[in-house]
């Protein structure tokens, strides 16, 4: 997949996110330098925000058992 925008100068990383599709639960990795304050949102195709969370708090994947089917995108500004 692709990402808009670019990382600061000097700064390297690499975003992976599993399983496609997801039923369960979305796993996020990001190597390279991500703030504790980082935040995570997935938007529906009409650009409504419809889960939201601090980027610290993943670990354990983020729940996306209660979206309906769909086409969703996930946003991340560290």
């Amino acid at each position: 997949f692709t990402t808009p925008g670019a990382l600061p100068a000097g700064e390297t990383g690499s975003l992976k996110v599993y399983p496609n599709p997801v039923s369960g639960s979305l796993f996020v990795l990001y190597d390279g330098l991500l703030s504790s304050e980082a935040q995570l949102w997935i938007t529906d195709a009409a650009g409504r925000t419809v889960q939201q969370t601090n980027a610290g708090s993943i670990q354990d994947g983020i729940p996306v058992q209660n979206l309906a089917p769909g086409l969703y995108l996930l946003h991340l500004q560290t």
